[in-house]
């Protein structure tokens, strides 16, 4: 996977956008001439951006994002940096939901560990992640993924069986609660 783009100094993030930590929202910042008088293309930025939302364009796969210095940027990635100051390699939505940029609902984690919080395939037909019926063998299988490899955790006669022994792997191999929802 490639690493994520570094984004301006954290300093510079504070001089263009305001960051509201308990909403996530971020809106434009007025900025201050260059020229005096001020040019007509400052006033007009100003009079257009200044005090409305930034980087709101939903990318088609729930994230938002917007041009931050002639690049394209995650808002979550925004927020997080303006929060910590860091850039880290993965960001986490704990809720599931990409568009809450919330500080509370963010975690820097690693890939693994972002894996481990993934919502149910839109393929499921059980309602579990990781949980399908067998038809050749009238049975349930149940497997989790272990570092990058499907683990069989056997196959069962009842749904609820399989079930039961998927959670307790999820849980023995410390996935999130919310990860399947």
């Amino acid at each position: 996977m490639a690493k994520a783009k570094s984004l301006p100094d954290r300093a510079v993030l504070h001089t263009l956008l305001e960051c509201d930590p308990e909403t996530g929202l971020l809106t434009w910042k007025e900025r201050p001439p260059q020229s005096s008088p001020p040019s007509y293309n400052e006033r007009l930025w100003n009079k257009r951006f200044a005090g409305k939302p930034a980087l709101t364009v939903n990318n088609g796969m729930g994230y938002l994002v917007g041009k931050l210095l002639s690049k394209s940027v995650y808002a979550h990635r925004v927020v997080w940096k303006m929060m910590t100051g860091e850039d880290p390699a993965f960001l986490d939505h704990i809720n599931g939901n990409k568009s809450d940029n919330r500080i509370a609902n963010l975690r820097s984690v690693s890939a693994q560990t972002s894996s481990r919080n993934l919502p149910r395939r839109s393929t499921n037909t059980s309602g579990v992640q990781g949980v399908s019926w067998i038809a050749a063998r009238c049975k349930w299988l149940a497997q989790i993924n272990v570092g990058g490899k499907n683990v069989n955790l056997g196959r069962f006669a009842t749904l609820e069986e399989a079930v039961a022994a998927r959670k307790a792997a999820e849980v023995e191999l410390g996935y999130h609660p919310n990860h399947g929802r």
